[in-house]
């Protein structure tokens, strides 16, 4: 939404994600612990590795999305999803491009 306010008319995004797994079962039970606590089925927790200091950085959450989920996303903001790139698969990523 903010990005949509901010920027010109001809103004694009392009970025890359990836599906969550439901066929790997750990993938699965991770899933379901997100349902179970009420976030998104795709949200996931992170925090980066900081080699040059050896220690951790602050965590932060992802979101990975399915291809149809971003799509419906995208329009309630307002951008359309011009084009979709997959890999060998959409659980292995994806990348899209989406314009105003």
């Amino acid at each position: 939404r903010e990005l949509h306010r901010a920027t010109s008319p001809r103004w694009r995004i392009i970025a890359t994600t990836r599906m969550p797994s439901t066929t790997n079962a750990t993938h699965r039970s991770y899933l379901s612990r997100n349902l179970a606590r009420g976030r998104a089925l795709g949200q996931i927790r992170l925090r980066q590795w900081l080699a040059e200091r050896g220690k951790h950085g602050e965590w932060f959450d992802l979101l990975l999305l399915a291809p149809t989920d971003l799509m419906q996303i995208a329009a309630k903001e307002k951008w359309k999803l011009a084009h979709v790139f997959p890999l060998e698969n959409f659980e292995s990523g994806y990348a899209v491009v989406m314009e105003k």
